[in-house]
């Protein structure tokens, strides 16, 4: 089963949220981002997109073709260093589109500023306990 939470409880309480957000990436072994294929990247717009996209051990996982252009899916391990760009991107904005895995199992995936997606029952429970109030937020 999927759950959705709006991005906007960001905003109304970051710290709660931040924490949640901190278990998810505890959970979490790689994240995954994605881009159109030959475009230049606006670092204004995508302010982390080269420093995740960039570091050692990314990969390209995966490409997918659509009428309107190729997207190209980047891989890489999520450490210490990646979490710290990420929790600076939850108080100043979300990444535009970034999938986090376990072993190779889609978990979670913020999406195009607005929505956070959810894919484990067991990742719920766990962000739950530090930010109840988030059930009020999860669609199911």
């Amino acid at each position: 089963m999927d759950y959705f939470c709006s991005s906007w409880i960001q905003d109304n309480d970051l710290s709660l949220w931040e924490r949640a957000y901190q278990v998810l990436l505890k959970e979490a072994d790689f994240y995954q981002v994605m881009f159109p294929e030959g475009e230049d990247i606006d670092p204004k717009v995508f302010p982390l997109a080269k420093d995740l996209i960039e570091r050692p051990g990314v990969e390209i996982s995966k490409i997918d073709f659509f009428p309107t252009g190729t997207w190209i899916y980047y891989k890489g391990p999520l450490d210490q260093e990646v979490e710290d760009l990420l929790l600076e991107a939850l108080r100043t904005g979300p990444v535009f589109h970034i999938i986090f895995l376990k072993e190779d199992r889609k978990i979670a995936e913020e999406n195009d500023y607005t929505d956070f997606l959810l894919f484990d029952e067991d990742l719920k429970r766990k962000m739950l306990e530090v930010f109840p109030a988030l059930e009020t937020y999860i669609d199911q």
